[in-house]
């Protein structure tokens, strides 16, 4: 039984919980180590105003939610790997949808694209990928965290201050 099967039979995910680095279940905090609180399926765990952290702390705690029962349901029982290769598959599908609602195809009549519908695509692709970032054990702190330094070098490779090639500003007026 993989260690993500054990943490969902064990109880440890669905509740808010998530697997830490080790693949151990978190039961029912967030990755900071905060309670995390039981909403009903489709109520509002959160309030308008909320820190955008404390909405992805519940995003991350209603996909654990979703996964586990998902999991039990239908008997999936895969390692890591096969569950991550599950998931990035199905965020190619979701992708290709996205590309679908905005008019991607030069050599067909564009369309008006259809907002709700592009929201929508976005939507799935946050659940597939927010899936896999469980999968691989990361709790929506460690993405954030994560995105932080990325968004921070991302910031430094545009003004040329990045050690990595490429990106200094005299290079990219040619």
């Amino acid at each position: 039984m993989s260690r993500w099967r054990r943490a969902v039979a064990s109880g440890t995910m669905g509740r808010g919980g998530g697997m830490d680095g080790e693949g151990q279940g978190t039961r029912g905090v967030a990755g900071d180590g905060a309670a995390v609180a039981e909403a009903p399926p489709g109520s509002r765990a959160v309030s308008p105003g909320t820190a955008p952290q404390d909405m992805l702390e519940d995003i991350f705690a209603r996909q654990a939610r979703f996964d586990a029962e998902l999991a039990r349901l239908r008997g999936l029982d895969y390692d890591m790997a096969t569950w991550v290769q599950k998931e990035v598959l199905a965020l190619v599908a979701e992708l290709g949808e996205l590309l679908d609602e905005v008019n991607f195809k030069w050599w067909k009549n564009a369309r008006p694209v259809n907002r709700e519908a592009v929201r929508e695509e976005l939507a799935d692709i946050l659940h597939f990928f927010v899936s896999a970032c469980l999968k691989c054990g990361f709790s929506a702190r460690e993405i954030y965290e994560a995105y932080l330094a990325k968004n921070e070098e991302n910031f430094r490779r545009q003004r040329g201050l990045s050690a990595r090639d490429g990106y200094a500003a005299a290079e990219a007026v040619g």
